[in-house]
């Protein structure tokens, strides 16, 4: 199709807070490139929250597959909707069987996706998957066929999360200068079990800093992350520690981040939001590895990883070690973690 004649543009992304998070570049340099289009996406709950201050996106579509959505009628009804909206091309970067059948059956008759998309027959433009490139880059490649002489560098790579209102603009702020002390914030979950350093081992983090007398602020799931939530409510008189497991939305999520000095993770989505709001990063690699593409794509991330025969182990990690050992995130210390956050410091 000639770019003139596209006047409505679907992206699909229902995968996980990073993949979401990582999709943003190819939606603003889609506008760009069509900046007379509509461009509408489709994806999660967690994912409108995200999109929603991207000034470029038109319309968000949001699909609850793992809740009031779920299910084969429900996946129908939304098959009904994108008819509706008689879409010109959809781009595709998720890559599970859902999403190309959406893609499908819709009836938009310019359809892209990956090339190791689960079930590629559903579209009729197959987009390279570049291995050895990051997520964010690799989704650029959606593009190739619409900018002669493609050259990804040309690309804006940029993820912006604008202040969405005065009082994150002013909370954390004020906070900084009222104790004027350094701000630690440490995410100590991920929707993986694997993907989790040991609770102990934060704890050390959290207990070192806050004798060094930094705000360390500590983020998690409530239902998740019981462990380490208990340890906090046991030292809820230490005013150097702030808990806030379980009581952040998304928004809060970026503020903090945002006002933070240096960011300690596991592999997760909130560790892309890090990257993208340029905060010093000290991530804790274990199951999975950099040729996955999601390390955190900054200057300022210090990575820490050991080598162990068995990694990756898959794409996500999971909820076991398959081996037995959990060596790949056993044998990286505490110590290690604080000289990292000192060096960044």
């Amino acid at each position: 199709m000639e770019k003139e004649n596209i006047k409505k543009i679907l992206i699909i992304q229902t995968a996980f807070l990073g993949d979401i998070v990582l999709t943003i570049p190819l939606i603003n340099n889609v506008k760009k490139m069509f900046f007379s289009s509509k461009i509408y996406v489709l994806t999660t709950p967690i994912g409108q929250k995200i999109l929603k201050y991207q000034k470029v996106v038109d319309n968000i579509l949001v699909y609850d597959k793992k809740g009031k959505d779920k299910g084969f009628f429900k996946f129908l009804d939304f098959v009904n909707i994108l008819k509706v909206f008689n879409f010109d091309i959809v781009l595709c970067p998720h890559r599970s069987f859902r999403s190309g059948m959406l893609c499908f059956l819709s009836g938009i008759k310019t359809r892209y996706g990956f090339s190791n998309s689960q079930i590629k027959f559903c579209f009729n433009k197959i987009v390279p998957f570049k291995k050895d490139l990051y997520e964010l880059e690799r989704n650029l490649y959606f593009l190739q066929d619409f900018q002669e002489n493609f050259d990804i560098n040309t690309l804006d790579k940029t993820i912006n999360f604008p202040l969405n209102n005065e009082k994150e603009k002013n909370s954390f702020y004020l906070l900084k200068k009222y104790l004027n002390k350094s701000i630690i914030t440490i995410h100590v979950s991920s929707r993986w079990k694997t993907k989790k350093w040991p609770y102990k081992n934060f704890i050390k983090v959290i207990e070192y800093f806050s004798k060094k007398n930094f705000l360390v602020t500590v983020l998690g799931d409530k239902k998740k992350d019981i462990e380490i939530n208990q340890y906090l409510l046991s030292n809820q008189n230490n005013t150097n520690i702030i808990n806030l497991i379980g009581k952040t939305s998304i928004d809060d999520l970026i503020s903090i981040i945002r006002n933070s000095n240096i960011y300690i993770t596991n592999d997760s989505g909130p560790m892309h939001i890090a990257a993208a709001l340029n905060i010093p990063i000290v991530a804790i690699f274990g199951p999975t590895t950099k040729s996955l593409g999601f390390f955190p794509y900054t200057q300022k991330a210090i990575v820490l990883e050991k080598k162990v025969h068995c990694r990756p182990c898959s794409k996500h990690g999971g909820d076991t070690c398959k081996k037995g050992h959990f060596d790949c995130m056993n044998k990286i210390s505490y110590e290690e973690v604080i000289e990292a956050t000192l060096k960044l410091l």
